[in-house]
């Protein structure tokens, strides 16, 4: 049986008194347990002796571990299978997740609504991505879950806790309407010069932050009419296959005669290194929060503080759909996983057929 009493340091001998109140147990394996609460919390502690009690009957284990959430975490990532470059990603996001690391695992796994804040509103706020948010909310539920399957605590209340759909698939009509000819030179010329053929790459030819940044120069035809996408960096510290494609897979699309151009003219201005297009000051590959910070600067300068990199491909796309150009084709070259994809995001962009339907329904009778 559990048993509530004055801390055993009290000396007043009566109920009353400010001192502690100590809850007593044995646990399921024998042990001696206590918890202290404050003096006007009695009504708390008799809910835990309850608790314990209950517990006793039905044989549930205890667990008081004093483990934190950021020893778990790291513990996590070092036992990980796979490449070591994946294991550096989950640590350069885990940095983010700062205000848990020290707190106990136990206390993690029962605050909900502190970690659905964190996921919904504050790593937003701090300036964070949405694959970078999901990859913390990867990392808080897959650590806690790793938790209880080892026994360091006997449950967890994150189950079920939504993130909005990825932001980057998300396509504002007005904010595409914005990005003139006149808008995208604006936005190369105030990209630091070594890295401005990057705003042409997703304007003209739809490419992603991360593929663009990968780009060798011989993945263009000899002519540099045709470019061959074939990977992507992964966090900037490494290369890696494309998305939703197996290593090895590559996709070929048109490249348009002014960004051919701009190719030309990059590359008898800053060479390449090892073939690729791009490097940075310190590293062979581009880092995300490097490039972050230049782009900020950049849309700033160009009066569209709110535009994203990704909204440069997704004028890509629109225009593209808006000339009927197929959507099967526009899919291929955006290097989509299905087609349904590319429906769901541009649909409001494709002509609409009806006219033209009965036009030709029309003729045949």
């Amino acid at each position: 049986m559990a048993t509530v009493t004055k801390d055993r340091k009290c000396t007043h001998g009566n109920a009353r008194c400010r001192c502690n109140w100590l809850v007593r147990w044995r646990d399921a394996d024998g042990k001696s347990r206590e918890k202290s609460y404050p003096w006007d919390k009695k009504i708390v502690a008799n809910d835990w002796k309850k608790k314990m009690e209950s517990d006793a009957i039905q044989g549930v284990r205890t667990i008081t571990s004093t483990v934190t959430f950021g020893e778990f975490a790291e513990k996590c990532i070092r036992q990980r299978t796979g490449a070591e470059s994946t294991k550096a990603r989950y640590r350069s996001v885990l940095r983010h997740l700062d205000m848990l690391s020290g707190r106990k695992l136990a206390t993690v796994a029962a605050d909900r609504a502190g970690v659905k804040t964190l996921l919904l509103e504050t790593l937003p706020d701090r300036g964070l991505s949405p694959a970078q948010v999901e990859l913390c909310h990867v990392i808080v539920t897959s650590t806690i879950a790793e938790a209880v399957r080892e026994g360091e605590i006997p449950s967890h209340s994150l189950s079920g806790i939504r993130l909005p759909s990825s932001q980057d698939e998300t396509v504002d009509p007005e904010v595409i309407a914005m990005i003139t000819k006149e808008k995208v030179t604006e936005l190369a010329d105030a990209m630091p010069p070594e890295w401005s053929l990057a705003v042409y790459l997703a304007r003209g030819c739809g490419l992603r932050r991360s593929e663009a940044f990968a780009v060798k120069i011989t993945d263009f035809s000899s002519d540099l009419s045709v470019l061959t996408v074939a990977r992507q960096l992964s966090s900037g510290t490494s290369v890696k296959a494309l998305k939703s494609r197996k290593p090895g897979e590559t996709r070929s699309l048109p490249v348009p005669r002014y960004v051919a151009e701009k190719v030309q003219e990059h590359v008898e201005k800053y060479g390449t290194i090892n073939g690729y297009l791009f490097s940075a000051k310190r590293s062979a590959y581009v880092s995300d929060s490097a490039f972050r910070v230049a782009w900020w600067k950049a849309r700033a300068a160009a009066g569209m503080p709110e535009l994203r990199y990704h909204d440069l491909r997704h004028a890509y796309a629109s225009y593209l759909l808006g000339e009927n150009v197929p959507v099967t084709d526009v899919s291929r070259w955006l290097g989509h996983k299905n087609i349904q994809i590319t429906f769901g995001t541009y649909s409001h962009f494709i002509p609409k057929s009806f006219d033209r339907a009965r036009d030709i329904l029309d003729a045949w009778s």
